[in-house]
């Protein structure tokens, strides 16, 4: 193998180096496999693709670096199956890099062209091969550094839909043609008509044009994250609003049963002063009747807190399942009364609801409330189901104890939603017919 045909093969090399290099730093959060496996991976099929180089010349009609498209689609199943992502999401940004890349790619093949006018095709020289590894290594430092402070939520599935990046997947694949077109089969074709401006010009208008459409593409992933966002915090801002005037009802109704309470007393006195035995029984049978459903229990200092465990208990009992409940709050919680009611009413809810299917003889649901150390609150739920879980692909894997038709998974996702304004933990799982979430907030 002659110097020239290495130096072909130093610049393929770069080629895919810088292409993988780009590719998988910007997909990191999303990486399945250790970053070690990943550099041999990328190790092994960069010597493969250069070993085998040659033969992919002489047996097809792939030329210069057009050669190299054989290996990044024989690459590219290895690159989808080694993120936790769609195949459209892994494709746009693998395309992403193959096109940013091509344009250093095709700045070499014109520099080699003006120094060595005597060459035919694409046979690099030392000068050619500086060129495009100081601007390949440029693009790369610029990509991590810009990649570094990218809303990584534009790739989450749960932040952008999947129809936005299949529209855009058909710009990335006419930039990919239309670089791969613009490499010259001939170097006699530039040389000869003095083709070498309206190449660059192209070339870097080509360059400059993909720069412009993936930051409006971008711009408007993020509106639309935005918005979406907003959306969400209106709507549980709706959910709480609502949910705490309906605790605060039922703490002005408990309010005017023990107002009421004293008149009923005053009235028994004066049946038991009247000795009237029948009708202070029936008035005593009907009154418990009547207000069996307002007794409250007081599990902490908090009128609101109460209310809201008051209310589940007694809704558990009715559907007749065993509702055990522990609360240890010695100290000022770090959420709103809001915010703190609607995290445990979403808790208790949703747990009632899933018990309800059990098919246990003797259906359970429990929640400790505590706050250790002075540090930590603790909220620990555990409730029966009926064995069957769902899990929302569009909704960043999230688990739900069963499937609802309509507005499943809302109140887990109010949860997550408080548990991670205040940096806290949320776990969530499922044993032996038992469901559990777990959630720990500093204070």
């Amino acid at each position: 193998m002659s110097g020239i045909n290495n130096y072909n093969d130093l610049s393929a090399f770069i080629l895919i180096a810088s292409v993988l290099f780009c590719a998988y730093i910007m997909v990191k959060p999303f990486l399945k496999v250790s970053i070690p496996v990943l550099l041999f991976e990328c190790l092994v099929f960069s010597c493969a693709s250069i070993l085998n180089l040659p033969a992919i010349h002489r047996f097809t009609i792939l030329q210069d670096n057009r050669g190299l498209l054989f290996f990044f689609a024989l690459y590219f199943p290895i690159f989808y199956f080694s993120l936790d992502l769609s195949i459209t999401r892994s494709l746009c940004i693998y395309l992403w890099a193959i096109n940013l890349l091509l344009f250093p790619s095709n700045i070499s093949c014109l520099i080699d062209s003006m120094i060595h006018k005597n060459h035919l095709y694409m046979d690099f020289g030392y000068d050619a091969i500086i060129i495009q590894f100081v601007m390949n290594a440029a693009l790369c430092i610029l990509a991590y550094l810009v990649l570094s402070r990218w809303d990584i939520n534009v790739l989450s599935p749960s932040g952008t839909p999947e129809s936005l990046w299949v529209g855009w997947l058909s710009v990335p694949i006419l930039f990919l043609g239309l670089n791969i077109a613009l490499l010259p089969n001939d170097y006699r074709m530039l040389n000869g008509y003095h083709l070498h401006g309206t190449y660059l010009f192209f070339s870097g208008s080509l360059f400059v044009l993909y720069g412009y459409l993936t930051s409006i593409f971008y711009s408007h992933m993020q509106e639309y994250i935005h918005i979406r966002e907003y959306k969400e915090a209106q709507r549980i801002s709706d959910i709480q609003s609502l949910q705490y005037k309906s605790l605060l009802s039922q703490i002005e109704a408990d309010r005017h049963a023990r107002h009421d309470f004293k008149h009923t007393l005053n009235l028994l006195s004066q049946l038991a002063r009247e000795e009237d035995a029948e009708a202070l029984r029936d008035y005593i049978r009907q009154y418990t009747k009547e207000s069996s459903g307002i007794i409250v229990k007081n599990y902490c200092s908090n009128p609101a807190i109460n209310a809201v465990l008051n209310y589940y208990e007694t809704k558990s009992e009715e559907e007749g399942i065993i509702s055990t409940i522990q609360v240890d709050l010695p100290v000022p919680l770090p959420l709103s009364d809001p915010e703190f009611c609607s995290l445990i009413g979403n808790i208790m809810e949703n747990a009632i609801e899933a018990a309800k299917y059990s098919p246990a003889p003797v259906r359970r649901f429990s929640i400790s409330i505590r706050i250790q150390n002075d540090s930590t609150l603790y909220i620990v739920s555990s409730n029966d189901y009926d064995g069957e879980l769902f899990i929302d692909s569009t909704n960043n894997n999230a688990i739900f104890s069963q499937k609802k038709e309509k507005n499943h998974g809302i109140g887990l996702q109010s949860i997550k939603e408080t548990v991670d304004k205040y940096h806290g933990i949320l776990r969530i799982s499922a044993k032996d017919m038992e469901f559990h979430v777990d959630i720990a907030i500093p204070i």
